[in-house]
């Protein structure tokens, strides 16, 4: 059992929280009709749909580190009922430790959420959840998008892939102590793994009609800007 997985994994959640915490309040529904030409429930629910996974991830954090710091500290009767209630296999609380696995994850976690930071600032007030042209919207093509197109879109997924290491990496909590052996363990992890894998596919294809709209709205502009940034997600990949 090691302790010092604790502060790593807030680590590793605040990066990730940091990507899915939207820098600049919801935009108009005018804001929306400008890029696509119409305002969707799926436009709108890009909003929310991070905070949920977020905040779930925040749960799963604090509960294996209550689970290290009531296995290290033992303050009967209580520490004994907190582990009784997140532990199922209790016996199997000194495998949860730091691997390599992990220590890879973090650091992931935190690399993708300083790009995507990064991101916040370069684009500042245009960078919205929802697709959208702003009345004085410009053309950003410098700091990170001067690597790739949709460089927050490659932050978040290697950020999100950093935190899903640690959690499902040999030596978690989830995997060690028995919490995927469970009904609702299986069902908690299963609905946060669908809102993560949703989040990337949208990163994945969102692109292409990103793409299309600011072809259509700066023209010869974004021409150039493509022909020297060929790249949408992966330096000289794709």
């Amino acid at each position: 059992m090691s302790l010092a997985r604790v502060p790593l994994l807030f680590i590793a959640t605040a990066g990730l929280h940091r990507c899915l915490t939207n820098p600049n309040p919801p935009v108009p529904d005018e804001d929306l009709k400008r890029f696509s030409g119409y305002a969707t429930f799926r436009q709108k629910a890009i909003i929310w749909w991070p905070s949920i996974l977020k905040y779930g991830l925040w749960l799963g954090a604090l509960c294996e580190s209550l689970v290290l710091i009531c296995a290290h500290l033992h303050y009967e009767p209580y520490t004994s009922e907190v582990i009784a209630t997140l532990a199922p296999s209790p016996s199997h609380i000194p495998r949860v430790r730091l691997t390599t696995s992990f220590i890879v994850g973090t650091a992931l976690a935190v690399f993708g959420s300083l790009i995507r930071y990064q991101c916040y600032v370069t684009l500042g007030k245009h960078f919205t959840y929802q697709l959208s042209f702003r009345p004085d919207q410009t053309l950003v093509t410098s700091g990170p998008y001067s690597w790739v197109r949709h460089p927050s879109y490659s932050a978040f997924v290697v950020a999100f892939t950093g935190v899903c290491l640690c959690w499902f990496s040999e030596g978690s909590w989830l995997r060690e102590c028995g919490v995927l052996n469970t009904v609702l363990g299986k069902l908690i992890v299963g609905l946060s793994l669908i809102g993560g894998l949703g989040l990337d596919y949208v990163c994945l294809f969102r692109p292409v009609n990103e793409d299309a709209a600011m072809r259509k709205q700066f023209g010869q502009q974004w021409d150039e800007w493509a022909s020297r940034v060929p790249y949408k997600l992966i330096p000289y990949v794709y």
